[in-house]
C-alpha cells in the first residue's frame, strides 16, 4: 500500500514525481533552475518555482498566485483533480502508479513523456488585493530604528510606515483579515504594486511580501 513516506523515499523528496507530472519543463538535475508556467489557469508568466523546503522536501511556488504552492502532494491535487481529503488514498494510489511508470524507464527522463493531462479546468482569476492597517510609529518602532542611526524622517522618505494588521481579499472575494500582536512589531516598505513586510524582532521568518496590488487604511 502506497504512503506519504514511502512515495517520498521513491522519488527523492518528490523530485522525480515532479519531473513525471511536467516532463521536459522540469530540470529534474537542478531543480531551483526551474521556472515553469502554472497549467491549472490561463498562465501567461514563468512564475512557478521550486526548492527544498525543510527535511529535504522539494516543493513548488506561484509567485503569481500563491495559492498555488505546497509539496508533490499538493500539485498531484491539481494534477489528477483529487482535492477533497476523501481523495487522499485515490491520490497516493495515483502517484504510486505514476512514479512506478517512470522508475521503470516510461518516464520524463525520455523526451517523448508526456504528462497525464489534468481534469482541472482553468478559471479566471482577478488580482488579489491587500490592504495595511496604518499606525503612528510606536516608541519601540522608533528605538529601533535609531539603533542604526535612522530616523521618523527618513523612514517617511523611503515610504516606511509601521502597520498593525493587513487584510487579503483573494481572486474569490473573500476577505482574510490578519491582526499583529502588540509585541509583534511590523514595518512596511511600500512599492508600486505591493508591500514588503518586516518583522525584526522575529527570529525566523521576518520578512514577507504582499501584492499584487494594495491600498492602506
Amino acid at each position: 500500500m502506497a504512503t506519504v513516506n514511502s512515495i517520498l523515499k521513491k522519488s527523492d523528496n518528490g523530485r522525480f514525481l515532479f519531473h513525471a507530472f511536467l516532463g521536459e519543463q522540469f530540470n529534474v538535475d537542478d531543480p531551483k533552475k526551474c521556472r515553469c508556467l502554472n497549467r491549472f489557469y490561463s498562465d501567461t508568466k514563468a512564475d512557478v518555482i521550486f526548492f527544498e523546503g525543510k527535511g529535504g522536501r522539494w516543493r513548488f511556488h506561484d509567485h503569481g498566485d500563491s495559492s498555488f504552492s505546497g509539496d508533490v502532494f499538493e500539485y498531484a491535487k491539481w494534477h489528477f483533480d483529487l482535492h477533497d481529503d476523501s481523495d487522499f488514498p485515490e491520490l497516493l494510489k495515483q502517484c504510486d502508479a505514476l512514479l512506478k511508470k517512470y522508475l521503470n524507464g516510461e518516464g520524463s527522463k525520455f523526451k517523448d513523456f508526456k504528462p497525464i493531462r489534468t481534469k482541472a479546468k482553468a478559471v479566471e482569476r482577478k488580482k488579489r488585493e491587500f490592504s495595511i492597517e496604518k499606525i503612528a510609529f510606536t516608541n519601540e518602532g522608533l528605538a529601533f530604528w535609531e539603533q542604526s542611526g535612522v530616523t521618523k524622517d527618513v523612514l517617511t522618505e523611503h515610504r516606511v510606515c509601521q502597520i498593525n494588521g493587513f487584510s487579503e481579499t483573494d481572486e474569490y472575494g473573500e476577505v482574510k483579515v490578519v491582526d499583529l500582536k502588540d509585541s509583534d512589531v511590523c514595518f512596511a516598505y511600500q512599492f508600486p504594486g505591493f508591500v514588503k513586510l518586516y518583522f525584526p524582532m522575529r527570529k525566523e521568518y521576518r520578512y514577507q511580501f504582499l501584492g499584487c496590488i494594495f491600498r492602506t487604511k
